[in-house]
């Protein structure tokens, strides 16, 4: 096992935190549009759900029973509630497919620039841990390295070894944020079953070193590990 930590200063970030801060006047109006967008696709949905389950609802009342016998009642009754089931789900699917190019339109100005941004401050830092798919971030409950506590934490491989840092898949622009970097052979680990109040989890341990990880955690090393 070794710990390493990058000791160089860090790239000035000001101006990717400022613009992530302080998206142009541009970019507010369109992220505005895209919300508004957003609420008319749910007024679209509930209006011509609701159209079209009244209007079914319309339609299917206007069916007599073929009798006045009670066998036929209770048919009717049974034709009637499959009918207005039907008649819920086909509206619903009718809404949805008439508001999705709205909602779909939100949906993607939230994969803006504020991903690229803040993986653009630690390019450094993932340079200089290896950082490289297969990844898996995953939620470091416990460690104890307390500074890892209730983190989210990559793990990754490199030449061979399994590295663990903080969450660089993601990003941040605060350098205080970087706890270095823990790199493991498998043959020195064990994974040892563990638990974080009603999830159950999985403790990767080094001598006295110990990192309470999500329960993925477990199938990610054994499979990278091979």
């Amino acid at each position: 096992m070794r710990y390493f930590r990058y000791d160089r200063l860090a790239a000035d970030v000001s101006n990717l935190k400022q613009h992530y801060a302080g998206l142009s006047a541009k970019e507010q109006a369109r992220r505005r549009r895209f919300l508004w967008l957003h609420r008319l696709g749910t007024v679209v949905f509930w209006l011509l759900f609701l159209a079209s389950f009244i209007g079914f609802v319309l339609l299917i009342r206007k069916i007599e029973p073929v009798s006045d016998s009670v066998l036929d009642a209770i048919l009717h009754t049974i034709l009637f509630v499959c009918l207005g089931f039907f008649a819920l789900i086909f509206s619903a699917i009718l809404g949805a497919l008439a508001a999705a190019p709205l909602w779909g339109r939100n949906q993607a100005i939230e994969k803006d620039l504020r991903q690229v941004l803040l993986r653009q401050a630690t390019q450094e830092l993932r340079q200089f841990y290896g950082f490289q798919e297969p990844f898996l971030v995953t939620k470091c409950y416990r460690a104890s390295d307390r500074r890892f506590d209730r983190h989210d934490v990559c793990l990754f491989l490199v030449d061979g070894k399994l590295r663990l840092t903080v969450n660089l898949h993601y990003g941040f622009f605060d350098p205080r944020r970087d706890f270095g970097c823990y790199e493991f052979d498998f043959s020195e680990i064990e994974l040892l079953p563990g638990r974080h109040k009603d999830r159950e989890a999985v403790e990767l341990r080094f001598a006295e070193i110990t990192f309470l990880l999500g329960q993925q955690a477990r199938s990610f090393i054994e499979n990278t590990a091979h």
